[in-house]
């Protein structure tokens, strides 16, 4: 029986350690331009909150701290937008992958990537 299952033991732990982890630029900032940014960056950040960085991300707005890296469960950006709450009104809601890769990236302990320039908002 172990011969049966330990190949299929050793599969699955190479193939969960060989799974990068998310990064802000690559997985996060892309979510964020698409349906954030246009409120919380640039010119424009509502409450104070500025999603073009890891850091301002973590620095957050007006109410604290937007995540606490490494506890995606206390990090009131993740509860907004799992809620529904943001994006608010008819703006799309984040899909269920894209929720994913930033509760990913919080777990992860909300690295930055590099120290490169902000994201900016997508053109209307």
């Amino acid at each position: 029986m172990f011969r049966l299952i330990a190949p299929a033991v050793a599969v699955f732990a190479c193939s969960a350690l060989a799974a990068e982890p998310p990064r802000f630029e690559r997985d996060v900032m892309p979510v964020f331009v698409a349906k954030c940014v246009k409120c919380h960056g640039g010119e424009t950040t509502k409450a104070g909150l500025d999603l073009r960085t890891a850091a301002a991300v973590k620095q957050g707005g007006d109410t604290g701290p937007a995540v606490i890296p490494g506890d995606a469960a206390k990090s009131l950006l993740l509860e907004q937008i799992t809620s529904g709450a943001m994006p608010p009104g008819k703006i799309a809601k984040l899909a269920p992958a894209e929720i994913a890769a930033v509760k990913a990236w919080i777990e992860g302990g909300a690295p930055a990537d590099t120290a490169g320039a902000a994201a900016q908002p997508a053109a209307p």
